[in-house]
């Protein structure tokens, strides 16, 4: 069977607009390339990125249905190919020394992902216009009146008593 061709796939508005919130910027320079070539080089990739594109290794659309892997993969051109935290070099070399599982651009995508996959899937759970709308103006007067309440009435954001490891696989259900 032939590889199909590849092409760039825009991310679908719920999704960019849910990328915005989290990312606090837009994502619009991220280019996401289905069926690419240089991902199915990369044994059991699913995605693999490069400086503002995630290349996927089968279709767009079920790059889209995977909500951690969509937080990971931009994680990864935002936060680290963006700023020029990571370079082939440096993945590389960090690979060497500790492997693909356990270096530190990969602890770092899957620790994001972690932590914002509940908001993420908040945020394209259909409902109000829009989101970030419905939080200010439902949420934001509770979370101001429990910043002044007494610790007791807080709610806890501390790190829980038995650490949970950013090295677990990752999830691959959608919200």
């Amino acid at each position: 069977m032939p590889w199909p061709s590849r092409r760039i796939c825009p991310p679908p508005p719920a999704i960019e607009q849910a990328l915005i919130e989290i990312f606090g910027e837009s994502v619009r320079q991220v280019r996401v390339i289905e069926y690419s070539w240089y991902c199915a080089l990369h044994l059991g990739a699913r995605a693999t990125t490069r400086r503002n594109r995630i290349l996927v290794r089968g279709s767009a659309e079920f790059f889209w249905a995977d909500t951690d892997l969509i937080l990971h993969e931009y994680f990864h051109v935002l936060c680290q190919w963006q700023p020029r935290r990571l370079t082939i070099w440096r993945y590389l070399v960090e690979s060497a020394r500790r492997g693909y599982w356990h270096n530190r651009f990969e602890r770092e995508a899957r620790a994001f992902a972690a932590d914002h996959h509940t908001r993420f899937c908040y945020l394209l759970k259909p409902g109000p216009a829009t989101r970030k709308s419905s939080i200010s103006k439902i949420d934001t007067p509770d979370l101001l009146s429990m910043m002044h309440a007494p610790s007791a009435d807080r709610l806890d954001y501390s790190e829980p008593a038995t650490p949970v490891p950013h090295n677990l696989p990752m999830k691959n259900d959608a919200c």
